[in-house]
C-alpha cells in the first residue's frame, strides 16, 4: 500500500474517485471503475448518484467499503474504510486516518459496497 503515498493530486486526471478505485482494486482485485460514469471522474459531485444506484449501503463497522463524505456545501469527498481507518486522498496527498478523527471534517458520511 506504500505506493499511494507517492501519488500526485490532480482535480480531473487524479482525484479521490481514481485513488479510491485504485486501493479498492488492490485490495479486492475487484475493478470498480466501470460502476462510475467517465463524468464521476471529473466532476466528483456526480459520483454521489452513482454510488446510490451501483453500490449498496452498509453500516459502519463493515472492515473493508468505500466511504463517502461531505460537508454542507461542499463536493462530496471519497475513501476507502480499511478496518477503523480511512485512506483518502486530495490536494494535500494521501492520507491514512482514524474513523473518529476523519469524520470531524464532514457532516455526512456514509459508507459502500459494491453490488
Amino acid at each position: 500500500m506504500n505506493e499511494f503515498f507517492f501519488k500526485k493530486y490532480h482535480p480531473a486526471d487524479y482525484n479521490c474517485l481514481h485513488f479510491s478505485i485504485d486501493v479498492w482494486k488492490q485490495l479486492t482485485g475487484q475493478d470498480i471503475k466501470e460502476l462510475f460514469s467517465s463524468s464521476c471522474f471529473s466532476d466528483i459531485r456526480r459520483a454521489g448518484h452513482k454510488m446510490i444506484r451501483n453500490f449498496k449501503k452498509v453500516d459502519s463497522n463493515c472492515d473493508l467499503c468505500l466511504v463517502a463524505m461531505q460537508s454542507h456545501g461542499s463536493a462530496p469527498h471519497i475513501g476507502v474504510k480499511i478496518e477503523n481507518d480511512i485512506f483518502h486522498f486530495g490536494p494535500n496527498g494521501t492520507q491514512k486516518l482514524d474513523c473518529g478523527v476523519v469524520t470531524f471534517g464532514y457532516s455526512k458520511i456514509r459508507y459502500y459496497i459494491p453490488c
